[in-house]
């Protein structure tokens, strides 16, 4: 799923229709479908503590807890004007 919304990976059977368990990865290949430049961005939240870093962590650099680390992904568009 993640790499077909990529376009890093085609669909061999086309007699069927597609089915996204994850709306970002349905908005994502929409959008590269109609040639937008889009893509994933990601970032890391602490569940314990609830900041958020741009880097993944083991414990939170916050609240030293561990495996709290929680990965948020967004389509973002990537067109610079």
């Amino acid at each position: 799923e993640f790499f077909y919304a990529l376009g890093k990976i085609s669909k061999h059977d086309d007699t069927h229709q597609f089915v996204f368990k994850n709306s970002n990865f349905k908005m994502l290949k929409i959008l590269k479908d109609n040639s937008f430049n889009a893509g994933l961005e990601f970032s890391y939240r602490c569940s314990e503590c609830k900041n958020v870093m741009p880097l993944f962590f083991y414990h939170c650099p916050v609240c030293y807890e561990f495996n709290t680390c929680k990965i948020i992904y967004e389509v973002k568009n990537n067109e610079t004007h």
